[in-house]
């Protein structure tokens, strides 16, 4: 367990926490009164493999200068930021496995990942958004074998934003969005293959402005919003 006013665990260089399933970590950076700081912050590359997390910070609470991978069933109960967005990398985030989990509460997004976001593998992500989008890239959004919930307080909030016309995929995923404006949207194509998608939106369920495809026997796509799918 880890209480400090500046960053919890910080490194200039590679950060891997490799945990036994059994084993929990704590973190709490209350901020110094001026600043906010991380729990976790990596210069270069951050990995989390394994163990149980609850981590509160004013800036994300694990966040990279490079690429961000959760995987290896790690449980991340609780990753709240309160001036910041809870899961951040400058790169790639990456949320895998089975058995791995995700739960934030963000005032920005819930996760960002400026280079792509990829969550496969069995992997849970729940998350909530304050004043932002809860998931938002400028790269490649892909969900393959994910599990997704999403909700945001944000009147302009799209629960999934590709800002780029980069691949944006949905495979063999469930996906559980909530948002007052577009819930779905992508710059380029989207993509969604045998994946359920329940949908709850303030004006386009999903918006691609390049070329939108759904198809698989397995897809089922509800979709109630004050538009039409675009």
């Amino acid at each position: 367990s880890i209480t400090t006013q500046y960053n919890g665990i910080y490194t200039n260089g590679n950060m891997v926490v490799k945990a036994d399933d059994d084993a929990s970590l704590d973190v709490i950076s209350t901020g110094d009164g001026n600043y906010y700081f991380n729990g976790f912050y990596a210069e270069n590359d951050l990995t989390i493999d394994g163990g149980t997390y609850d981590v509160s910070s004013g800036y994300p609470a694990f966040a990279s200068n490079a690429d961000l991978t959760i995987q290896g069933g790690a449980k991340v109960v609780n990753a709240t930021a309160t001036n910041g967005s809870a899961i951040y990398a400058a790169n790639t985030v990456i949320i895998t496995g089975e058995g791995t989990s995700v739960n934030t509460d963000a005032y920005y997004c819930a996760v960002r990942g400026d280079g792509g976001v990829t969550i496969s593998g069995g992997a849970v992500l729940v998350g909530h958004s304050e004043n932002d989008h809860p998931v938002y890239t400028r790269g490649a959004l892909l969900l393959d074998g994910a599990d997704v919930t999403l909700t945001s307080d944000y009147a302009s909030a799209t629960a999934l934003f590709a800002n780029s016309g980069e691949p944006f995929d949905i495979t063999n995923s469930k996906v559980n969005v909530t948002t007052a404006s577009t819930s779905i949207f992508s710059q380029g194509n989207i993509n969604i293959t045998d994946s359920v998608l329940n949908i709850n939106s303030g004006a386009n369920p999903i918006n691609a402005w390049g070329t939108l495809s759904i198809s698989g026997s397995g897809t089922v796509v509800t979709a109630k919003g004050a538009y039409p799918v675009a």
